[in-house]
């Protein structure tokens, strides 16, 4: 989690904003279509957990949200991992 959020950092740097919720994580990989994009931030095996699991992504009050749904691979439990 801790590469991923450095790689959103980086991409706010660059482009003045995190990616939005409909860009999505990928952006990290792959230019979105935004100017002063200088990625990839990431490689694309980062955009999962140490399960194989895709992180969720989500923006509130313009503060970037990773989850993890740990090993069971649902969201909402208790072995879920935020930061």
């Amino acid at each position: 989690m801790m590469e991923v959020s450095v790689a959103l950092e980086a991409f706010k740097l660059h482009t003045g904003s995190y990616p939005t919720e409909q860009m999505g994580l990928a952006s990290l990989v792959s230019n979105p279509g935004v100017t002063n994009w200088y990625g990839p931030y990431l490689l694309a095996a980062g955009l999962t957990d140490a399960w194989g699991h895709p992180y969720r992504y989500r923006l509130t009050n313009g503060v970037p949200k990773l989850r993890s749904a740990g090993l069971d691979g649902k969201l909402e439990t208790t072995d879920d991992k935020t930061e």
